[in-house]
């Protein structure tokens, strides 16, 4: 299996982490089997062999690479990179284009999970992937989401909330989901 998980609701995006991993069984037994890869100096030769490794006493190993989509984020205006730092970026996306061969037989025990914050849909790596994957993408709430969102997580937790303190609390808090989920 492939996710690829990304948007700046960084709580939602944990959330769906969460059921993930929920999914797959024993938590203890996942832990043992799951490797967390930054995208710090990442090759794809390292993440093949993260992926590829049999998982131990599980029926998965889970494998969450954080921030490799953001690596090939083109920049804007004052932000453009030297030609000497594109061509290294270009050469290294060259390596990541492998990344769709490598899901395709990638071993059925392995769960493949990228997180990324904010991520443009005209990512090259992700237009490559996407296909591949099953995606979803955490936007900020907007304010009638955030009010809806409250009130679900207040019922979830088996209470209620009028409409006064809900808008109260999106006043004080705003849209935080970590703080706001503190405070309910």
């Amino acid at each position: 299996m492939f996710y690829i998980l990304y948007g700046k609701d960084d709580f939602s995006l944990q959330q769906a982490l969460e059921e993930i991993k929920n999914e797959l069984g024993d938590q203890e037994m996942l832990a043992v089997n799951t490797s967390t890869l930054d995208d710090q100096q990442l090759n794809l030769s390292q993440l093949k062999d993260a992926c590829s490794t049999v998982p131990f006493l599980c029926s998965h190993r889970l494998v969450i690479v954080k921030d490799l989509l953001g690596r090939f984020e083109t920049k804007s205006g004052s932000e453009r990179r030297s030609t000497r730092s594109k061509l290294k970026l270009d050469s290294a996306l060259k390596e990541w284009m492998e990344l769709p061969k490598y899901v395709k037989q990638m071993p059925p025990t392995t769960v493949l999970v990228l997180i990324d914050g904010g991520v443009k849909a005209s990512n090259r790596l992700l237009k490559s992937v996407s296909s591949l994957a099953k995606v979803k993408v955490f936007a900020p709430l907007s304010y009638r989401d955030l009010d809806e969102w409250i009130q679900e997580r207040v019922k979830q937790g088996g209470g209620t909330i009028s409409s006064e303190a809900v808008k109260l609390l999106i006043g004080l808090v705003g849209a935080d989901l970590w703080v706001m989920s503190g405070e309910i």
